[in-house]
C-alpha cells in the first residue's frame, strides 16, 4: 500500500507556487535571451530495498519532488532535484542533487563541458521484526554525502529543421561519504527478562571513478526524450544508475512529464516513477 504523509509534500507545494510566481514575474522575452528554466514538481511511486549489515527489507511509498533547472546553451546549465517521502521505513526519506555544466569549447557539432554536482541521501530505517518469542527492533539514522567533478563531451545533430539528436559522453571522479549510528532494541517475549539495547555508529569514505552516456531526442520542439546512465566502479565495487525522462509540451511554457529511475549505493537501491507538470520561461 502507498502512503502520504502530509508535511513533506505541502512543503514541496508551498516551494513550487512561490517559485511559479517569481518565474511569472520575469517571463518577459528579451531580445537574444537564451536562457531557459524550468519548474516541474512531481508526485510518484518510490520504492526502497535496504541493506546494511544483516538487514534487508523493502519499502514503498507515495513520493513527491521538485525540480528546477536553468539552462544557458552557450555557457552553461545548472539543475537539482529535491524528493522525499514522510513514511519510507516509518521514517522519512529524502534525497537531493545539484549539479551544473560549464560549457568551454564549441566545436562545429557540439561541445565540451567541465561539471561538478553533490547528492545527498537520507535513508533512514526504523523496522521490527518478530521470530521466537524475540522482538527486534532496528533504528538507523542514515547520512550520504557523493560529492563529484566530471567532464566530457556533447555531440549534436539536427534531424531537419524543427528536430535534433544529442550524445553526451562523460567520465570523472566522486567520493562517497557516509555517516549514521543505530539503535537496536531487543525485548524477549518468553520468557520476560528487560529489553536490551545496543548503539552503534559508523563511519566510512569510498572514493570510485564514473563515467555515463546520454542520449536526448527532441521531435518538432514538442517532444522530449532521453535516457541516462552512469556507472560508479572501484576495485570491489559496481553501482549503476539508470534515469528516463518525456517530456510532451502542449504550448511554449507548458508541458507534462514524466520520469523513472533507478540507482544503486552501498546501502540501498532506489526507484522511483513520477508524473509532473513542467512550466518554462
Amino acid at each position: 500500500m502507498y502512503r502520504l504523509t502530509r508535511p513533506f509534500h505541502l512543503k514541496i507545494f508551498i516551494i513550487t507556487v512561490l517559485l511559479l510566481f517569481a518565474g511569472l514575474l520575469s517571463a518577459e522575452e528579451k531580445e537574444g535571451n537564451k536562457n531557459i528554466r524550468n519548474i516541474t514538481p512531481y508526485v510518484g511511486v518510490l520504492r526502497c530495498d535496504y541493506e546494511g549489515g544483516d538487514i534487508e527489507k523493502d519499502d514503498n511509498s507515495v513520493m513527491s519532488g521538485l525540480y528546477l533547472q536553468w539552462i544557458n546553451p552557450d555557457l552553461f546549465q545548472i539543475n537539482s532535484f529535491i524528493y522525499g517521502s514522510g513514511d519510507m521505513f516509518n521514517e522519512t526519506f529524502i534525497g537531493f542533487h545539484i549539479m551544473g555544466d560549464w560549457y568551454i569549447k564549441h566545436p562545429e557539432n557540439g561541445k565540451w563541458a567541465l561539471g561538478a554536482g553533490f547528492e545527498y541521501l537520507k535513508p533512514d530505517v526504523d523496522i521490527s521484526t518478530e521470530e521466537a518469542g524475540t522482538v527486534t527492533r532496528v533504528d538507523i539514522k542514515n547520512n550520504i554525502y557523493i560529492p563529484f567533478v566530471r567532464g566530457g563531451r556533447y555531440f549534436n545533430f539536427d534531424i531537419g529543421e524543427t528536430s535534433s539528436f544529442m550524445i553526451f559522453h562523460w567520465a570523472g571522479y566522486q567520493m562517497a561519504i557516509s555517516r549514521g549510528d543505530g539503535d537496536v532494541t531487543i525485548t524477549h517475549t518468553i520468557p520476560p527478562p528487560p529489553p536490551t539495547t545496543a548503539d552503534a555508529g559508523y563511519e566510512d569514505e569510498t572514493s570510485y571513478a564514473i563515467t555515463g552516456l546520454k542520449l536526448g531526442l527532441n521531435l518538432m520542439r514538442i517532444i522530449d526524450l532521453s535516457i541516462k546512465y552512469k556507472a560508479a566502479m572501484n576495485s570491489e565495487d559496481f553501482f549503476n544508475t539508470v534515469d528516463t525522462m518525456a517530456n510532451f509540451y502542449f504550448t511554449r511554457n507548458l508541458g507534462v512529464s514524466f520520469r523513472h529511475k533507478f540507482s544503486e549505493n552501498n546501502f540501498c537501491k532506489i526507484d522511483y516513477s513520477i508524473f509532473g507538470i513542467n512550466y518554462s520561461f
